[in-house]
């Protein structure tokens, strides 16, 4: 029986505003800055209802991102008031499915994105089952689906060209040690074929398939995969990540 009472909400919306420092030289809001407002958001769930980080680390929980993937139906601007709502959709498997809604002040949905979870023990790093959280009787919605696709696996060409080798420094490491997802965005971004400043991505997906640490280098290849642009990452352990982005014509 979950001990929270009836007090976790089935859903949350975090009313927040594109800040300057979230803004590229276009004023349109960075890939990185769509995915650590998502992350706050869920952060800000839990612990409205009565779990936050520290709780779920006591009990033995680290959530850590898997997959996530992102639809931009317009981008939104520097300065631009938007309403975030996120809820935990449901589980599968070992996976957990965390929906996000960007709605603009008409009410329409400018952003949609669902990112999948893993649980793992913060001591052991050993993958916990879905049950260790069930616990808390937090409420699933599965017929709740945002507009866009779920993650699913990136086909990454064998053939894509090296580009870069990526040292991980102190500002790209976040509370547990390792790169922050969030900071993939901008590696997609900054390697992104053709660069960011002359396409509009209308879709991009990030897996995260390791750590990367303080001091470690990267190996960036990228290129493209017919209308796909694709950028992945591999340091000393194995690959790290994959990303791939979508466009639309620009204007």
């Amino acid at each position: 029986m979950s001990d929270l009472n009836g007090t976790f909400p089935k859903s949350y919306t975090w009313p927040i505003r594109v800040t300057s420092f979230d803004a590229d030289s276009r004023r349109r809001l960075k890939l990185s800055a769509i995915l650590r407002y998502q992350q706050e958001a869920g952060e800000l769930q839990l612990r409205s209802g009565g779990l936050p980080y520290e709780r779920l680390y006591d009990d033995g929980i680290i959530f850590v991102t898997s997959r996530s993937r992102v639809r931009i139906k317009r981008w939104p601007l520097m300065a631009e008031e938007l309403n975030l709502t996120t809820w935990h959709r449901e589980n599968r498997g070992v996976q957990f499915y965390r929906s996000y809604q960007f709605a603009d002040g008409s009410g329409q949905n400018v952003i949609e994105a669902t990112t999948c979870f893993v649980i793992i023990d913060p001591v052991t790093h050993r993958l916990q089952r879905p049950k260790v959280f069930d616990r808390y009787g937090i409420t699933i919605q599965p017929t709740r689906v945002p507009d866009v696709k779920d993650p699913e696996k990136i086909i990454v060409p064998s053939d894509l060209p090296h580009v870069d080798s990526r040292v991980i420094r102190y500002s790209d490491v976040d509370y547990n040690g390792h790169l922050n997802n969030t900071i993939y965005a901008d590696l997609l971004g900054d390697y992104l074929p053709g660069g960011m400043e002359h396409q509009t991505i209308s879709e991009f997906s990030i897996n995260f398939t390791g750590e990367a640490l303080e001091g470690e280098a990267l190996d960036i290849r990228a290129g493209m995969a017919g209308d796909r642009a694709v950028v992945t990452g591999v340091g000393p352990k194995g690959p790290c990540f994959e990303a791939e982005a979508l466009f639309v014509q620009d204007q």
